[in-house]
């Protein structure tokens, strides 16, 4: 995690110091940092019994960059990584099936949710004027998704590794006094699966000199995922919380 997060510091470096005067009217970057207070719940469902696992109040970091230009046909991007690994425990009610494990009553089960991304995200400004920007993309979500339960003894874990495609949306309305209303939302819901990955911010631009500016936020962002009879088990996985965050936009 600490490579990840040193590459993706070491990335966003480059790119701002890769930036000149001379590029600032065809190109413009932001880089930012988020503290994202974090609440973590898993739950599963398996012959009627439910049983859930939750971590609440745990602050994960955010690193994001957005490089947006006017040249025509090439797509704007937006970069992020967010640290997602948690642990959790909990005694299980009647039974539980994970992979091909099954857990029984009153078993004490910790889990641990290795859920750490990157979002590569290539989008379109369809609008884009002084009070309203929206923009159109595809959200590509790259990971090594783990889910990994233990009683001590035996181990079980569901994953998957790859990249996820999603469809994107972004806007952001402009108001006076250099706030602003930022969101987007990347998502699916087809048949028994479902996933979306949502936030939303208050931003306040502090100062703009010579190009360079600085600005702060204050959010909400969520993310949730269902799905239906994975090796006989009815899977949900949830992560919200607020977040603040600084960034420099040039």
């Amino acid at each position: 995690m600490k490579y990840m997060l040193k590459k993706s510091a070491i990335l966003a470096a480059i790119l701002f110091a890769s930036t000149t005067p001379a590029h600032a009217d065809l190109l413009n970057l932001s880089v930012g940092l988020n503290s994202w207070n974090n609440n973590m719940k898993v739950g599963g469902t398996y012959e009627g019994y439910y049983n859930s696992f939750k971590n609440e109040h745990d602050f994960k970091p955010v690193i994001w960059a957005k490089i947006e230009h006017k040249v025509p046909i090439l797509p704007n991007f937006k970069l992020r990584y967010t640290d997602l690994e948690h642990d959790a425990k909990t005694k299980i009610t009647g039974s539980i099936k994970i992979d091909d494990k099954i857990y029984t009553d009153q078993t004490d089960i910790k889990i641990d949710s290795k859920l750490s991304h990157f979002d590569v995200t290539p989008y379109y400004n369809v609008l884009n004027n002084d009070f309203l920007s929206l923009g159109l993309g595809i959200n590509l979500k790259i990971g090594d998704f783990k889910i990994e339960a233990t009683d001590g003894i035996t181990s079980a874990k569901i994953d998957y590794k790859g990249v996820a495609p999603l469809p994107y949306a972004c806007s952001e309305i402009k108001l006076p006094f250099d706030i602003s209303i930022k969101g987007d939302v990347a998502g699916f819901a087809i048949s028994d699966y479902a996933f979306y990955d949502a936030e939303i911010a208050l931003a306040w631009e502090m100062f703009d000199v010579a190009d360079v500016g600085a600005s702060v936020e204050a959010g909400y962002r969520k993310i949730y995922a269902s799905a239906d009879d994975v090796k006989d088990l009815d899977l949900t996985y949830k992560s919200d919380g607020f977040f603040a965050g600084i960034s420099v936009n040039y």
